[in-house]
């Protein structure tokens, strides 16, 4: 095998994860050690876990879901994972990895949000939203990834990288592309990255409860903005 086809060769396995020869040429075991007091399936969701927290790339993530599904995991359980790491390993690590896992698990999240019933029509629900697309009582607020833009209340041309903050309570619509919001819900939605958009998120939060505490009831757009700010 020539110098060329060799390193071809040897970044080809390391790209696909060719366990054998990963553990053949650099030594590295990839399997669980037999001494382990560990069952198979504890040890690959582990890994699905850590995977996820150290912000691993996609091909890691897809092999460590594939391989906890081997070991007998259910999507409920790998799912579940990413549930329980959040608090630690952060939002962002875990909704980053959320499309990546899903896709090991046979699941397009892309697709789903693209669907009638998707994203935004969950959203609204959850905020109390009549069918006339007007708030409910009670305010959700919500981080979701920005649409490329929305047409009738519905998502076209997929979704951009970043993350906007949906807040039904200061006066804002799921269903409303950003152009057709007012400046201040503009403000409000971002867009943001997503580290910036989880802190944002939580921060929007805090001045609602500074809001609420200061002035019992529902909240509007001024109210929210003189808790604490413009956001």
């Amino acid at each position: 095998m020539g110098q060329t086809v060799r390193f071809q060769e040897t970044l080809r396995r390391l790209a696909m994860i060719d366990e054998g020869f990963v553990e053949e040429q650099a030594g590295l075991g990839l399997g669980l050690d037999r001494t382990s007091a560990l069952d198979p399936k504890t040890g690959a969701l582990l890994r699905v876990a850590v995977s996820v927290a150290i912000g691993s790339p996609a091909v890691c993530l897809e092999w460590s879901t594939g391989r906890a599904l081997a070991a007998g995991a259910t999507e409920d359980e790998i799912a579940d994972v990413l549930l329980a790491i959040a608090p630690v390993a952060g939002l962002g690590r875990v909704v980053c990895a959320a499309p990546e896992v899903a896709a090991a698990l046979g699941y397009d999240v892309a697709a789903a949000l693209e669907e009638t019933d998707g994203y935004l029509t969950t959203v609204a629900k959850e905020a109390g939203m009549t069918t006339g697309g007007q708030p409910g009582h009670g305010w959700t607020t919500v981080l979701r990834r920005q649409p490329a833009r929305i047409v009738d209340g519905r998502p076209r041309g997929g979704y951009t990288n970043a993350f906007e903050i949906i807040c039904c309570e200061c006066g804002d619509n799921p269903y409303l592309d950003y152009r057709q919001v007012s400046p201040g819900l503009q403000r409000i939605r971002g867009p943001y990255p997503i580290a910036a958009g989880v802190a944002a998120y939580e921060e929007h939060l805090l001045r609602h409860d500074a809001r609420q505490a200061a002035h019992p009831g529902p909240a509007d757009l001024d109210t929210c903005q003189k808790a604490g700010g413009t956001i």
